[in-house]
């Protein structure tokens, strides 16, 4: 069909003014971006907010942040964040203006209880909370310069020795039988044997209450037949001649001429610690203490403290004990061992 010129005129027309409209409208939202400082990537979100969602992605539980961008490099302002309230964008009875603040209360409860059980969480039964590690020690403890050089004249010196008050320098079995018959005898239970005592003296008082003597499974009267024991032990430790066994007190005198650091370990505090060593008479061999007051939980701590004090590392330390839990204790440290056989065990 052939068009009159009136009508090529008025689509020409048409035509033109289309154009002019279009090139009117992308100048106009050039104009405003450039001068909000949006950019080129502020224009290509506002084209592509336009473009209609399906009914899919209106059912879709949105994050918290909203309807996520569509170009990468894209970064809203804070002022054009679309609110994660905005109807038609989340399902019906979903709440998710409330999970920011949900996940931010357990985010800080969590953060309390990590704070709380740190302590724990970095407790190690052979370092515990604030000890190096035996390779640590070996390191931080090992002899350089001028040390290293003297120790190639006196090789002996670069040891130490550690001994156990209750295992070999002083029989404690009749203290450890007196305390426990005479709580005994106040509480009207069952008198110990000796095999018993011996038993009981290889762990816990509350653990041999109630595995040992079978005096109870209660556990508040185990720990109160557990304190009482400690305040008659203590008062029996303090009437008793300590003696020095004589195979040990030769061991003394040779490492002390040998310029042997000695330490003695012990349970007790550190005063009554040093009335039973004057009573022994070897309080001349200046000797370190690792005592109660140091807060020692296991073994193993006690001989890592030892070895501080003693200036040694753990490597370079002879244990001497007769209890087999202060073997594997060796073991842990890298410590070498002294097992004293007296009872032919």
């Amino acid at each position: 069909m052939r068009l009159s010129s009136c009508n090529l005129a008025f689509l020409s027309l048409g035509v033109v003014l289309l154009f002019d409209v279009l090139c009117e409208g992308y100048v106009n939202v050039a104009h405003h971006a450039a001068l909000s400082g949006v950019g080129r990537a502020q224009i290509k979100k506002s084209v592509a907010s336009k473009r209609p969602r399906s009914s899919s992605v209106r059912n879709v539980f949105l994050p918290p942040g909203g309807i996520p961008p569509v170009d990468d490099d894209f970064e809203e302002s804070p002022k054009k964040q679309r609110s994660p309230a905005s109807p038609g964008l989340i399902r019906p009875g979903a709440c998710p203006v409330s999970l920011p603040p949900c996940r931010s209360e357990a985010g800080r409860r969590q953060s309390e209880w990590d704070d709380r059980n740190s302590p724990i969480r970095d407790y190690h039964p052979v370092t515990g909370s604030n000890l190096a590690s035996p390779d640590e020690l070996n390191e931080l403890l090992r002899p350089t310069g001028l040390d290293r050089h003297r120790l190639k004249l006196h090789p002996d010196e670069a040891f130490g020795a550690i001994f156990r008050f209750e295992g070999v320098l002083s029989d404690t079995l009749p203290i450890h039988k007196s305390a426990w018959t005479k709580v005994a005898e106040e509480m009207n239970l069952r008198i110990p044997e000796e095999n018993d005592v011996k038993m009981a003296m290889t762990m816990p008082a509350e653990k041999a209450i109630q595995r040992v003597m079978y005096w109870t499974q209660d556990w508040g009267d185990t720990k109160r037949i557990a304190f009482r024991k400690a305040e008659l032990f203590f008062e029996c430790w303090q009437q008793y001649d300590h003696a020095c066994l004589e195979e040990t007190k030769e061991w003394l005198e040779k490492l002390y001429k040998a310029s042997i650091p000695i330490c003695v370990c012990s349970e007790m505090d550190v005063n009554s610690l040093n009335v039973s060593l004057t009573k022994m008479g070897i309080s001349q061999y200046s000797i370190a203490m690792v005592t109660a007051e140091d807060d020692c939980d296991t073994r193993a701590q006690m001989y890592l403290s030892a070895a501080l004090k003693l200036n040694r590392p753990p490597q370079f330390c002879v244990i001497f004990d007769d209890d087999p839990e202060s073997i594997s204790s060796a073991h842990d440290i890298s410590a070498q061992f002294l097992a004293d056989t007296r009872d032919g065990s």
